[in-house]
């Protein structure tokens, strides 16, 4: 488990989460994009990156704390915003 609280000083802003990392072009990764207020799961295996997961409804304004707590096995992800499963 993956537990990081994420502060945008202001906009734009990006962050990225690297989980499951074993070199620059092996790992996982929890991108937030702010103000566009999308988040996506990535997975970059040697040169290619694939999109697991997108979403664009979690809003994260500039100067306020937020939580994501990532859970991962070898065949699950799950992602939490603010202590709910993002789906």
């Amino acid at each position: 488990m993956l537990k990081v609280n994420v502060f945008f000083k202001g906009t734009p802003a990006r962050a990225a989460l690297l989980f499951r990392y074993k070199d620059i072009d092996n790992y996982l990764a929890l991108e937030l994009n702010n103000p566009v207020n999308n988040v996506r799961l990535i997975r970059k295996q040697g040169t290619e990156t694939k999109e697991l997961a997108s979403q664009d409804r979690y809003t994260m304004y500039p100067r306020v704390w937020y939580r994501w707590k990532i859970y991962y096995n070898e065949k699950t992800i799950r992602v939490y915003y603010q202590n709910h499963l993002v789906r």
